[in-house]
């Protein structure tokens, strides 16, 4: 015998999968871009099927980035939701 081992070997477990299939109201799903006023409040509401805890989301998300106007994407303007302070 040599006395060589085989280096062992480590898998991470594989990433988690959800049930996700969409927003639900006030916001529309893709093709669909949702425009608001600024600094309105919108509820971003969703479903992963079942309860997965509050660890559901990836580091730096959610996430907002700028959207360039003029394109032939739907727009639909998102229902206006009171804000919780009375601010409209």
């Amino acid at each position: 015998m040599s006395g060589s081992r085989p280096a062992p070997r480590f898998t991470s477990p594989p990433a988690p999968t959800f049930a996700f299939t969409g927003f639900l109201g006030p916001v529309d799903n893709a093709p669909v871009v949702n425009s608001v006023r600024a600094g309105a409040a919108v509820p971003v509401k969703f479903s992963l099927g079942g309860n997965h805890g509050l660890n559901i989301m990836r580091d730096g998300y959610p996430a907002s980035a700028a959207y360039t106007c003029g394109g032939t994407v739907p727009t639909d303007a998102t229902e206006t939701i009171p804000s919780p302070c009375g601010i409209v």
